[in-house]
């Protein structure tokens, strides 16, 4: 098995897979790739109407922009 380093990692190998020589290689996931929220329009519970955010525009923002 060979490992390449970055943000994540990268496992190769080589094995079978329904009989067949395949080779493999493994990620994972940091967590969350972007994070989702209301424009500050919409922040304050005690004047936004709920059903109002189903219309409403997401912003979305990277969780961690180092990774």
């Amino acid at each position: 098995m060979s490992t390449r380093r970055g943000s994540t990692e990268i496992h190769e190998f080589d094995g079978k897979f329904l009989g067949y020589h395949v080779h493999y290689k493994v990620t994972s996931v940091i967590g969350h790739v972007f994070s989702v929220d209301f424009p500050a329009k919409y922040q304050d519970w005690k004047v936004t109407n709920p059903l109002d955010l189903f219309l409403a525009p997401i912003l979305k923002t990277e969780s961690n922009p180092k990774v």
